[in-house]
């Protein structure tokens, strides 16, 4: 066991260099500097009736009237790289984000909020999986939200909980799993429509653990290890958390008779180890933007199927016995292998832990090997680079691995 002051002097030199090293990651990804500049003071009353509603003990009455000047901001035109920012929560780093989709909100609405089609199909390198585990108030699907159709002065509220675990960090490799309270308002805004989706956190994340993205992030290659850690020399044994996390994601209908969404995210969140916040807002920023790009790309690709066909795909993969999806995991392993195994000596020992050893395979949840079939069929679907020959082949022969009836 260290002696207190040797434990004292390797826990700052930890802290230091975690610092240093979460400092460095957004200037090591290469992007434009950006301008910070805090968020009107007027907006501030909306977004705090916004998170009201999902916060503890969520008694609060929606109010239309609040948030007008939140809504108001969202269509506004802003200056290109800036960064806004909000600190009316102490403790919590915040930024805010936009994008704009060319899409119209049904069309978002039948792909992101459908309970027939994976959520980490849209944000396939932000988030490895994503369900609604309740939805007002028990186990059940989401609304047909698309269908619902509102008068002036009309609002329809759904309110749940959901699971998430994320991607590897692009810096540190660390990966989360945590529980959201989530709550969705589909509304009208000086008569454009809105989806305005709400989320907190339950309670600090599982601890985090050690991941790898592969090649670029635009390939949607990981490697989750299942270890908890980070992936940076020096830094293994770090054991880091999301304590907390709050967001508002408005999809602000631009204009009636074209297909043209705005997204604006707004989000606050608390992470790092011993209970300090590492996060900075350009962390924030850049996670937003990270996510933004792919949801953009895969929403507007000609080349999207249907969503009965996800669906039918999706059910298919679920009705696959557990030992056809360990053996259609192992032949992604060996893809991933061949492919990057020659970049890093980690990742190759990784790989042959996950093919040698069956503890591997084992302790990996039912959710993530159905991931890996679903997430090859849109990859294929979008005509995206195939992997190595047993990747091409699994992408070839779903349907025959998949038993399906007309």
């Amino acid at each position: 066991m260290l002696q207190p002051m040797k434990k004292l002097r390797k826990l700052g030199a930890a802290v230091g260099l975690l610092a240093l090293l979460l400092w460095a990651g957004p200037c090591l990804a290469g992007k434009g500097a950006l301008t910070e500049v805090k968020l009107p003071a007027a907006l501030a009353p909306g977004l705090d009736h916004l998170l009201s509603l999902v916060e503890p003990p969520q008694t609060a009455v929606f109010q239309p009237a609040e948030i007008a000047p939140v809504l108001d901001f969202v269509r506004a035109p802003k200056p290109g790289a800036t960064l806004y920012y909000s600190d009316n929560r102490t403790g919590l780093t915040s930024a805010f984000y936009q994008f704009e989709i060319a899409c119209t909100l049904t069309h978002l609405l039948r792909y992101a909020y459908n309970s027939e089609v994976p959520g980490y199909l849209l944000m396939p390198s932000s988030i490895h999986y994503s369900a609604w585990s309740e939805v007002n108030g028990r186990p059940q699907p989401l609304p047909r939200l698309w269908e619902v159709a509102l008068a002036p002065g009309e609002s329809y509220l759904v309110r749940g909980s959901e699971q998430i675990e994320i991607t590897p960090d692009l810096f540190t490799g660390a990966y989360y799993r945590y529980a959201n309270d989530k709550l969705l308002i589909l509304c009208l805004h000086e008569g454009r429509k809105v989806l305005i989706s709400i989320s907190k956190q339950q309670k600090p994340s599982d601890i985090g653990k050690r991941g790898m993205v592969l090649g670029q992030d635009a390939e949607w290659a990981y490697f989750y290890s299942g270890q908890p850690g980070l992936d940076k020399a020096g830094l293994g044994w770090v054991e880091s958390y999301m304590y907390d996390s709050l967001a508002i994601t408005v999809f602000y209908e631009m204009d009636p008779g074209a297909p043209l969404l705005r997204c604006a995210m707004f989000k606050w969140l608390r992470a790092g180890w011993g209970n300090v916040n590492f996060v900075k807002k350009t962390h924030i920023y850049r996670g937003l933007e990270r996510f933004g790009e792919d949801f953009k790309k895969i929403l507007e690709s000609p080349l999207l199927p249907e969503t009965d066909e996800i669906s039918r795909v999706t059910a298919d993969v679920k009705s696959l016995p557990l030992t056809a999806l360990q053996e259609t995991a192992r032949d992604h392993f060996t893809s991933l292998q061949a492919r990057y195994g020659r970049d890093s000596d980690t990742l190759r020992k990784r790989i042959e832990t996950a093919l040698n050893d069956d503890r591997y395979l084992n302790q990996m949840k039912r959710e993530e090997l159905e991931a890996i079939l679903v997430m090859a069929y849109l990859k294929c679907a979008l005509g995206k680079k195939p992997e190595p020959a047993t990747a091409v082949s699994l992408c070839q022969e779903i349907k025959h691995l998949v038993p399906h009836t007309p």
